[in-house]
């Protein structure tokens, strides 16, 4: 299941012309498995984030508690905060297929100017993935 384990390793591929891409063995990918895109940075060049869906609910809900047992109003909107930007953060969330692929959406291959030509690569960061154009 991808990002049940901690996700390590690097890899390249390619975006189909279709504009979907293979998942790295070393995510641990299963057919249906949830998976949030985000968008992000690395150095200066765009990015994407890849995690798992039930890690993005966990860390709500971390939040969530450490709000609720806040002792002062400062430390209740600090965490409202972060709530706030983890969940503006979500740009999409798809499937993976029985390929091991998933679906970009076509407006943030636009946006990042990313095409088939591309070669992308894939760094693991423990919890994630990190998508970038090479």
């Amino acid at each position: 299941m991808f990002g049940k384990n901690l996700i390590i390793g690097h890899s390249e591929g390619k975006i189909s012309d279709k504009g979907r891409i293979f998942l790295p063995s070393f995510t641990k990918p299963e057919k249906d498995d949830k998976i949030l895109i985000q968008k992000d940075t690395y150095g200066d060049e765009a990015a994407l984030k890849l995690i798992a869906y039930s890690e993005y609910l966990n860390m709500i809900e971390r939040y969530r508690r450490l709000r609720d047992t806040a002792t002062s109003l400062e430390e209740e909107q600090k965490y409202t905060k972060k709530i706030e930007d983890i969940s503006l953060s979500l740009t999409h969330l798809t499937k993976v297929d029985a390929q091991r692929r998933i679906q970009l959406p076509k407006a943030i291959l636009e946006k990042y100017n990313w095409s088939p030509q591309d070669t992308i690569r894939y760094d693991g960061l423990g919890e994630s993935l990190l998508i970038r154009k090479k």
